[in-house]
Formats: C-alpha cells, structure tokens, sequence
C-alpha cells in the first residue's frame, strides 16, 4: 500500500536548505487569494477617500495605514504605470493589453463597458483580461516590495538604509539572497514559460554525465509536445537538476524513470526510482534537497523501497472549472473526465455563498445542478445571469432535472441531463468556451 510520507503545498516562500523556493504564475509569484481579494476592494474604491482598505493591504503595499487611501491609491497608480512597456512595438501583446485594461479602469476611471469598446474588445474579454491584469498587478507590487521592510519598520527606513547596508550585506544569508536574485529575475523576463519536453529533455542530458558515472540508467517516457507551464525555463531546469541528480546519488537499482502528463489544469511530473534500502527517509526529507514551488505541489510517495516524487506546474492553458454540486460521485466523474486536459475542476457543495466563492476562484465556466442543500439552482441561475459580472461567465447546467427550455431561458449556456458520460462533459465545455467571444 502506498504511504504518503510528504505532502507540501507552498503558499509563501519557504526557503529550504541548500536551494531556495521559485515562484510562478505567468511567471509572477502566486499571491494569496485574500490579498488580492483585498486589491480588487481597493481598485474598486480607488476614487473613494474614505474607503478603507484591510490592514494586510497596506503592508502588502508597503503603505503606512496612517497615511489613508491617498497613499494606497498612489502606490496601486505607480505599479499600473511599471506594467507598461517601455517599447509597446517590441511588447507582448498580452502584457500591453493588461496594461492598456488597467490604465482605461482605473487610470482613466473608465466603466467595464467603456474599456471594452475603446479597447474594440468584447465585455467578457475585457473582464477576463482584468481579472488577469489585477493578477499580474500584485506580482509586480510583490516584487517590487520584496526588499522593502515591513509596514512597522517604514518610518526608519532611511535611516536603516543608509546607515546598516553594509552590515545587512554582511549578514545577509543564502536564503534571503535567493530571494533578491529571483525577483531581479521576474523582473526582467514576467511572461517566461517553459516547454515541459524541452526543459526535461534537455536537464536529461546533463544528468546523464552523473549517470554514466555512478552507472544508473536514466528512462524518459515519451512526452507529448505543447506542454507548456507556467514557470521560467531557468528556475523549471534547477528544480529537475535537483530533484533527478537526487534519486540518482540514491538509487539502489541503478534505474530512474522519468514522465510528464496533464492533470487537473497542472503539468505533473513523475520522477521515481527503488532508493537504497540505507537511507532513512524520516531522517533525510527528500524535499529538504529540491527547490519548491509557490504555486505547486510537491507529494513524496513509498511503495516498499520504490519512491515516487510528485512535481505539479500550473497549465499556460490551465481553465478554472467551478463545479457547483453536492454529489461527490459527480465530482470524481468530472475530475476523471478532465485528466489530461488543460480543465482544473474546483468542487463547490453549496451554493450558499457562491458569489464570494467565484470572486476567489475567477472561474472560466461554471457547472450547476439545480438540486442543492443550501440554495435553489435555478435562483442561483437567474442571479448569476443577473449579475454585472457573473453574466459573462457561461453556466453549464448538469441535473436529473428534464428542464432544459427552463435552463436556456434562464441564460444557462448549455444543459445536460444526468446521468452524463465523462465524454460529453468534456465536449459541452469546449462547445461553451468556443463560443465566449
């Protein structure tokens, strides 16, 4: 039976021993979903002087609370103002057009309407792409603010500054140098991502020179191609370096095997081998030798003496699927449906507070039954339709409920009739998504 001897999920750095903690969304770090919760409060009442804002925004912000929405409003302009390009002709046309949604909202202080048209977008892209931007907007806040000291210590900060550089540079450990390098890194390349095939392919190569000298054969299951994760190609190199060049210093049958797949929006990778039967794993954490993730999870698996390590990236193409529905057997059917897809399935029971729920997750699509504990489904429907913001999200509807006109009537997207096959779920997502201008 497999004992699970480590699972890790990184929300904020943690720097272990002997490598330090890489962080990536789009290549920017994953920001705590109530901080940036707190960020979308602010820009909505940016205009607004007596807004305010939660504590933990203004030292996200490095903002004094004494100093009010004056200096928040300023600090959240200024970081606005770095996102644009220097060179809009040499740009990525998707970091201009984050700018150029954050500039007419909030900037411009134009409505969501207003930004779609002069932007010649339509309002479901316009709001997908702020929610992006906002996104983007607290990565370069974060590293813009991660040499900075905390809300408490700002009022001496010159001083501090000018009178303890040398000492802090003296004084300053691997780990927290770790952290400098990496942000100068983000800064200067925020859009990297990594070919998986490629990356993997290529840190095989490299390996292969310990291989050969400790005689362990390395085997690579094939990986299919337009793998692509969110994470530099530099930092997704170091962490396979540390994690291949681990199992095959361990190795007791002189054999490692590597794969890669899609599941559930992440690009997993499998890297496994027997280790020896003298290494004490409660004793050496192999995670304690191998770079983590912010937005990963990392899961260390025994089976007898084999060894499994888990590493998950998030997808480029990785699309939020909130399911609403109590029946966890629909649940293991959806996810069962989605492996291997760019679809990352997040469970919701009960529709008591859906709203707050898809401010948190940012669906692309929505999958509701209409027979829950906590809510009616066709209310929740008709809200969702209703709503300023929701209505540009399509609504799967999925029940044994035989309302299909109702469903349509009420703006659902599309309707199927329980019981479903993984096959057509999976279709009536891509058929909804096709069809969000």
């Amino acid at each position: 039976m497999i004992n699970t001897i480590h699972i890790l999920t990184i929300i904020g750095y943690e720097l272990l021993p002997g490598f330090f903690n890489f962080s990536s969304f789009f290549f920017k770090p994953m920001i705590d979903n109530e901080i940036e919760q707190y960020l979308r409060d602010a820009l909505a009442h940016l205009y607004d002087p007596s807004f305010q804002p939660d504590p933990k925004l203004y030292e996200f912000l490095g903002c004094l609370i004494q100093d009010g929405m004056i200096a928040v409003k300023s600090t959240i302009l200024d970081a606005i103002e770095e996102l644009k390009p220097t060179d809009t002709s040499k740009a990525s046309s998707q970091i201009l057009k984050f700018y150029e949604v954050l500039y007419n909202r909030y900037v411009l202080h134009l409505t969501l309407e207003e930004t779609a048209l002069r932007m010649h977008l339509s309002v479901s892209s316009t709001w997908r792409d702020q929610r992006s931007a906002i996104n983007n907007l607290a990565g370069i806040i974060w590293k813009k603010n991660q040499m900075l000291p905390k809300s408490g210590q700002l009022e001496d900060r010159a001083t501090s500054e000018k009178n303890n550089i040398e000492e802090d540079l003296q004084n300053l450990d691997w780990h927290e140098q770790a952290r400098r390098e990496l942000a100068s890194l983000y800064r200067f390349t925020p859009d990297a991502v990594s070919d998986v095939a490629k990356s993997v392919e290529d840190v095989l190569e490299l390996e292969n020179n310990l291989a050969v000298s400790r005689e362990v054969q390395l085997e690579l299951v094939p990986i299919k191609s337009r793998l692509v994760a969110e994470i530099h190609p530099t930092v997704l190199r170091q962490i396979l370096l540390a994690t291949i060049g681990y199992f095959i210093r361990n190795t007791d049958n002189k054999k490692v095997m590597l794969f890669a797949k899609l599941e559930d929006g992440y690009i997993k990778i499998t890297v496994s081998t027997r280790l020896s039967s003298t290494l004490d794993l409660s004793k050496n954490n192999l995670l304690e030798d191998i770079p983590l993730l912010d937005t990963s999870l990392a899961e260390v698996h025994q089976d007898g003496t084999q060894v499994f390590l888990w590493l998950k990236f998030p997808s480029i193409d990785r699309i939020t699927v909130l399911v609403v529905d109590d029946n966890q057997d629909m649940i293991r059917l959806y996810r069962r449906a989605s492996d291997g897809s760019n679809y990352r399935i997040v469970p919701y029971e009960d529709g008591q507070d859906l709203f707050d729920t898809i401010q948190k997750t940012a669906p692309d699509v929505i999958v509701l039954d209409v027979m829950l504990p906590g809510q009616d489904g066709w209310d929740l429907l008709m809200r969702l339709h209703a709503n300023q913001v929701t209505r540009y999200i399509p609504v799967v509807i999925c029940s044994v409920v035989k309302e299909e006109e109702l469903a349509y009537a009420l703006g659902a997207a599309k309707f199927l009739s329980k019981p479903i096959l993984p096959q057509d779920f999976i279709q009536a997502l891509d058929q909804v998504l096709a069809q969000v201008p």
